[in-house]
């Protein structure tokens, strides 16, 4: 049975359980082979253990060993496997023949690998093998070890492959076993090498890859770092020599807000101006108020190490719901030193729109809409977008103009649905964004107007016929009367494109005194308009 370790311990990332079992089997695999392959001829009581396996700064591999049973050893053989393959394990051999009596050294047969996998045969004066019963891996130290910033605080970041051990047991897969410590080395370099090593972090030991922040508080220069795994019975393994260039931390001198825009009226966005962003955090707090006139009201804090980042409708309650002026106000976070650095303010660009009050969508061939936008003097120019309801895009209406109002006209013919205005205040290549300013177009409502009465025997002309009057303008209508017993008795040409009924039947005899009900079907003299039905009630006097 594989051991399969649901998390690491202190460790950041961790193997999944196929990617374990995957492994597992693969060692499993490997190690009957060699138990097939390879007959131990002496007594069980002689053995030879790998006691710590290092990889020193000229990548050479130091095995150190203890052996039990009483033999002498003449040489050594050092069975590696570079990949590991569940089919084909690719060993290879390396035999050593001077050693000393508790160590071997060799040079790194894989240097590229990330870990070697790595199993020790001894040969007494006659030539018989006593073979090592684990397998061990190395550890490997990445390359990619980075300066990073908490706060202002320096670290350093390592990623590191972990040791283990594999006991060869006769009847089952190998079990892995992981040492229990992991040490952090730190060397200092000079013009003689490296100075002895010390430990400057220690962790529980994970099982397999691990990524771990090690807090700096040196001076700048270039460091030599190594990872060692402790376990029982003074047993470790010790990874290759990776330097690492740790440079000076720069507090920045100033620091701006340059702009806060207002995106889709559902984020505050901020950019930052520093004058070294290299690190540290920033806690930005943002301010707002229904007037700039009234007092601003802090409503969030939050840090960031980036030049722009955004709020959103969580950060900021009602932002959807209502048009604020906003401002955003900095500080580093506090440094060594008491160190703090605050910004100048700024306001978010606030569109306001006004539609004339006395727009006649009939009659009126133009819209008039009032813009004004609250003036910031670090943009030298502003800009206004218009989107139309048959529109993706905002489309530009006026560019570069200086003040902070400005008129747009709008024909009457492109009106339905929503107009959405936005503004944008430019500097060189900078520019900022105003929210959105949405206009809701009302579709006029058709209604019937004029006479409810007529008489065909008055002295007027006018009052002679019966004929709908509308409140828009029409390109034409026709119109069916019925009776109260729902009887129709007039319909009108469909040539005639104003018809009028005059109180005569089909048979042209008169219509009696009393209630008719009138139906029209229009089509209306207004753009976008579609055609539409109206009915009514007209009183015939006789």
């Amino acid at each position: 049975m594989c051991l399969q370790k649901s998390g690491t311990i202190t460790g950041r990332r961790k193997m999944n359980s196929d990617g374990l079992s995957s492994l597992c089997m693969r060692f499993g695999v490997i190690i009957s082979l060699l138990i097939l392959m390879t007959a131990n001829p002496l007594s069980s009581q002689n053995n030879i253990h790998i006691e710590s396996i290092s990889i020193d700064e000229q990548n050479e591999v130091r095995i150190k060993y203890f052996k039990e049973g009483d033999y002498t050893i003449e040489r050594f053989d050092v069975v590696y496997y570079e990949t590991i393959d569940p089919i084909d394990p690719n060993p290879e051999t390396i035999s050593i023949i001077e050693f000393s009596p508790d160590e071997a050294t060799f040079p790194n047969p894989a240097a590229e690998a990330k870990v070697l996998h790595l199993r020790l045969v001894a040969f007494d004066t006659d030539d018989n093998a006593i073979i090592g019963r684990e397998l061990h891996s190395t550890i490997f130290l990445e390359d990619n070890a980075e300066q990073v910033a908490e706060g202002c605080d320096i670290g350093v970041r390592l990623n590191w492959m972990n040791y283990a051990i594999y006991p060869f047991p006769q009847l089952n897969f190998p079990k892995p076993l992981p040492f229990h410590t992991v040490q952090v080395l730190i060397f200092d370099i000079d013009d003689e090498g490296l100075s002895d090593p010390e430990i400057i972090a220690t962790f529980d030991q994970s099982l397999w890859d691990s990524q771990e922040i090690i807090s700096f508080d040196r001076p700048p220069g270039t460091y030599a770092f190594q990872i060692r795994s402790v376990g029982e019975n003074d047993l470790s393994a010790t990874s290759n020599i990776i330097m690492v260039n740790i440079d000076e931390f720069i507090i920045p001198e100033s620091v701006e807000i340059t702009k806060v825009d207002v995106i889709d009226n559902q984020f505050i966005r901020v950019h930052v101006l520093a004058d070294d962003f290299g690190f540290g955090e920033f806690e930005y707090r943002l301010y707002r108020s229904d007037d700039p006139g009234n007092e601003f009201q802090e409503i969030t804090a939050q840090l960031h190490d980036s030049e722009h980042f955004y709020f959103d409708d969580e950060d900021v309650p009602g932002l959807d719901d209502n048009m604020w002026y906003y401002y955003v106000m900095v500080d580093m976070v506090e440094c060594p030193g008491e160190y703090a650095l605050e910004s100048e303010t700024i306001s978010s660009l606030f569109l306001t729109a006004e539609p004339d009050a006395g727009f006649d969508p009939v009659n009126d061939n133009e819209l008039m809409v009032d813009l004004s936008w609250q003036h910031d003097p670090a943009w030298d120019i502003y800009s206004v977008y218009r989107r139309l309801h048959n529109e993706e895009d905002f489309q530009p209406v006026v560019t570069g103009i200086s003040g902070n109002t400005y008129t747009d006209m709008v024909n009457v013919e492109l009106l339905t649905g929503t107009i959405a205005y936005l503004a944008k205040g430019q500097k060189d290549d900078l520019g900022v964004h105003s929210n959105y300013v949405f206009i809701d177009l009302e579709v006029p409502q058709v209604e019937l107007s004029g006479p409810n009465a007529f008489r065909p025997a008055s002295d007027l002309a006018s009052n002679r016929t019966f004929a709908p009057e509308f409140n828009i303008p029409v390109i034409e209508y026709t119109m069916e009367v019925y009776d109260r017993n729902g009887l129709r008795v007039f319909r009108s040409d469909p040539a005639d494109p104003f018809p009028s009924w005059d109180g005569l039947l089909p048979d042209g005899s008169p219509a009696p005194d009393g209630a008719y009900l009138y139906y029209v079907t229009y089509t209306p003299g207004v753009p976008n308009m579609e055609p539409g039905q109206l009915r009514g009630v007209v009183y015939l006097v006789r």
